[in-house]
């Protein structure tokens, strides 16, 4: 399952293709979930970063729109994480 989950993060990250309907025009229906992609917002800082210029013109939203939506994806991670490890805690003695 991890393996087809992080498959399918990698493809619907726009790393190798351009997400606007100018360049594809079929991908217009899927750019909503193209830019809830935690990945895609993180994508566009370090093209800012990298290709120079004033990073405010690569954010669709403005760049607070793109934190924000990191910041809630890092938060349910990190909920997440706690769940996992608490649910789990109680092994970890045995495996080591």
């Amino acid at each position: 399952m991890l393996g087809i989950g992080l498959t399918l993060a990698m493809l619907s990250t726009p790393v190798f293709w351009v997400p606007s309907p100018h360049v594809l025009p079929a991908i217009e229906p899927w750019l909503p979930l193209v830019d809830l992609n935690p990945l895609h917002h993180l994508l566009l800082a370090w093209r800012a970063v990298l290709l120079g210029g004033e990073p405010a013109f690569l954010f669709a939203g403005g760049p607070w729109r793109s934190i924000a939506i990191l910041a809630v994806w890092s938060a349910g991670a990190l909920a997440l994480g706690h769940v996992v490890f608490h649910l789990g805690k109680r092994r970890f003695a045995d495996e080591v």
